[in-house]
């Protein structure tokens, strides 16, 4: 969403929200699946860049929860 392109963030997310991956995470990390991809459909929802940004941030909160549930640091 840096480069302000709504359309492009929506294609992102609409993968992101369909990506089936559950069966491969463990059981306690699956909440956080959920949150990413119910953030990601409102990315794809969002009729502008605002909506979009807010939404993704939802994306990232959801992203650095897993890896500090799962012990992933980031070097």
């Amino acid at each position: 969403l840096a480069d302000e392109d709504l359309e492009g963030a929506g294609s992102a997310a609409y993968w992101l929200s369909r990506h089936d991956q559950v069966e491969v995470m463990p059981p306690e990390l699956r909440p956080y699946l959920t949150g990413m991809r119910s953030a990601a459909l409102a990315v794809e929802a969002a009729t502008d860049l605002d909506s979009a940004r807010a939404a993704a941030e939802d994306i990232n909160e959801e992203c650095q929860g897993c890896h500090e549930a799962a012990g992933v640091t980031a070097e």
